[in-house]
């Protein structure tokens, strides 16, 4: 039933005034239609005298009596007149608890379904903020007569008022239009002027020459004409005020923002009279202009044929992933235009391109099945864990899949990648794990290695230990849940033991060292005095420096033959990936020359600059200003 609930808030202050100087706007709705009322104050103060005046004519006007009110503990619904008031009509008020605006969420939506469509508007239209109370009383008016109610399968307005609403009189926001002035003898009978919305039986208008909002009767004579030719009527806006003179708006003449659930049922029927001219029970409520057609057959919402100046984008354009669309100029167009179409397909055709958000879309894609079965194949070739039943007393740590997409120093796909990692944030320091503390090399020894190879003028390789934690011996007794989508259908409840490190465990990276430099030092490597992830051996004149940072193995020798044994020693007990030059490593990019190695970051660059839509930027020659006032220094330091 209407009326019986009804939900209130206030929003503001507007940190700019309205035409009318209001800074708050008072926004009632209707539980059960959810038809909406809004009122606009220049304080808070004045919310008690506009509600009573909203209950007083809501209750003669629909024959119905409010129950109940809802709203949050705002002093302005809190308060002695507004207690008395509702004791005196048998209304029941009803407040939120505090810090829980959740509790009045439908007051709280219908203020931000306002906000934003009153933005929007304002954004379309080009007019001033100023004009923010009329776009707000425009969206009240029109969301009543359009939005549906799913439970009811009508509008509000029909919901409230029991027939249907009349959308012949709707004209869009802020659109250029004139006045006809009847009284006028030698002076034009046309003034220029912005339509703000309605106050039914008749419509708002802004004139731009006296710099006031009028109200416009339509009758027969059609004293308000709408302008639709937008190409000449563009780029008119508020802004660019007639040659009549540039007005500011201000109050004089200025009426109330109201809609037209302040009129009468006979005043509506009056207008609806003046514009539907015998109007069917059954009224078109389409969105179409008056002068299209509407074919009498129904016709099927897909169709095959399309003209080619109705489809949106290039028609012969391929389909795109997500990433591509989102990137003004996806990496792939260039590296077909580069380095041809062959070397796009054939990693595209059997990789995944799209990184899956959860594992239950993981196992609908056959590329990302793949990838983890991959992983759980390495994991029993090396032995990692066994099945067991989970001992009482004893506690199980979590395990999740982490999926990426691995990309070369292009940014090229070229690789699906699922490692199975468990919840290391799980374990209790002193309980589950004691020392974890593993060396890492540091940015400042890699560049430091690239010089001295340039200096030595030998070539940099890079290997790459696949699941390189697997090979970490633990000392612990740790038991991990199986892998999400692959469970054993028949011990569903049983645990694994690990006999080996897996990643995120607190002292995974510890035993992955240890395992490694034991296995270097075995084949007369040594080890680093200062840094402990460098290894080097010598033979004669000839040395062999190995930098390791956790998986990523760099590695060059003055012998050429060194480098083939260092691989061989490595194969030996590591599933290791194909030696190769370095390219990529630790976010730089190596190029070796006959000249030396040159270290950049154009990947790095290109990234930053896709991500602030910057690739299409004009280039410039001299980055800081000519005069700088830098010379060079006389030692050449």
């Amino acid at each position: 039933m209407p009326l019986k609930l009804l939900h209130m808030d206030l929003f503001g202050p507007i940190n700019v005034k309205s035409i009318g100087g209001e800074s708050y706007c008072f926004v009632v709705t209707d539980d059960f239609s959810r038809f909406s009322w809004v009122m606009f104050l220049k304080h808070k103060s004045y919310t008690y005298e506009n509600f009573v005046l909203l209950i007083n004519r809501l209750e003669t006007l629909y024959k119905l009596r409010v129950r109940r009110v809802r709203s949050d503990n705002g002093t302005e619904f809190k308060n002695h007149q507004m207690e008395e008031f509702c004791n005196s009509k048998g209304i029941q008020q009803q407040f939120s608890a505090p810090y829980e605006p959740q509790m009045n969420g439908v007051a709280e939506r219908k203020n931000r379904t306002l906000i934003e469509s009153a933005r929007t508007m304002l954004a379309d239209s080009k007019l001033p903020i100023t004009f923010w109370s009329e776009a707000v009383a425009t969206t009240c008016f029109t969301l009543n007569k359009l939005l549906i109610v799913k439970r009811h399968n009508k509008t509000c307005y029909e919901l409230l008022k029991s027939r249907k609403p009349n959308l012949e009189h709707l004209e869009p926001f802020g659109a250029p239009c004139t006045m006809l002035k009847k009284d006028s003898k030698f002076k034009s009978k046309v003034e220029e002027g912005f339509f703000l919305g309605y106050s039914l039986p008749n419509k708002r208008v802004f004139n731009k020459r006296t710099g006031v909002v009028e109200l416009c009767v339509s009758d027969d004579e059609i004293s308000l004409q709408m302008l639709y030719d937008l190409k000449n009527s563009e780029d008119q806006g508020l802004s660019h005020h007639s040659e009549d003179g540039n007005h500011t708006p201000h109050e004089e003449g200025i009426s109330e923002v109201i809609n037209d659930d302040w009129s009468s049922d006979d005043d509506q029927d009056v207008f609806e009279d003046v514009i539907s001219h015998d109007q069917d029970t059954d009224q078109n409520i389409t969105n179409l202009d008056h002068n299209v057609g509407v074919p009498q057959v129904p016709v099927t919402r897909v169709h095959v044929n399309h003209h080619v100046a109705q489809i949106i984008g290039n028609p012969t354009a391929r389909v795109q992933t997500r990433n591509q669309v989102t990137n003004e100029e996806s990496l792939y167009v260039e590296l077909e235009r580069t380095h041809g179409s062959q070397e796009l397909w054939m990693h595209s055709a059997f990789i995944s391109q799209i990184e899956p958000k959860t594992v239950t879309e993981a196992l609908r894609e056959p590329a990302w099945v793949e990838a983890m079965q991959e992983e759980l194949n390495q994991f029993q070739k090396l032995g990692v864990w066994h099945l067991v039943d989970l001992p009482k007393g004893e506690k199980k740590i979590g395990t999740r899949w982490v999926l990426r997409c691995k990309r070369d120093d292009r940014g090229v796909i070229v690789r699906n990648k699922a490692r199975l990692v468990v919840q290391g944030f799980k374990q209790v320091e002193g309980i589950d794990y004691d020392e974890v503390f593993a060396p890492v090399a540091r940015l400042e020894a890699i560049r430091v290695f690239l010089a001295f190879a340039a200096h030595k003028k030998f070539k940099v390789f890079e290997l790459d230990v696949k699941s390189a934690f697997l090979y970490g011996s633990l000392k612990e007794t740790v038991y991990v849940c199986q892998p999400p989508g692959f469970e054993d259908p028949i011990h569903r409840d049983h645990v694994y033991l690990l006999d080996k490190a897996l990643y995120r465990l607190h002292q995974a990276p510890r035993a992955w060292y240890e395992t490694l430099s034991t296995h270097l030092i075995q084949h007369w490597f040594n080890r680093g005095q200062i840094d402990k992830t460098l290894f080097y051996r010598e033979k004669g004149k000839d040395i062999i420096l190995v930098q390791i940072y956790v998986n990523d193995i760099i590695f060059g020798s003055t012998d050429e033959q060194m480098c083939l044994e260092f691989k061989e020693v490595m194969i030996e007990k590591f599933e290791m990936s194909a030696m190769s030059d370095i390219r990529f490593f630790l976010g730089l990019q190596i190029d070796q020359t006959d000249d030396g190695i040159f270290i950049h970051q154009t990947k790095y660059i290109q990234d930053v600059l896709k991500r602030f839509s910057m690739l299409d930027s004009k280039p410039i020659s001299t980055p800081i200003q000519p005069n700088h006032g830098i010379e060079h220094a006389i030692k050449g330091r």
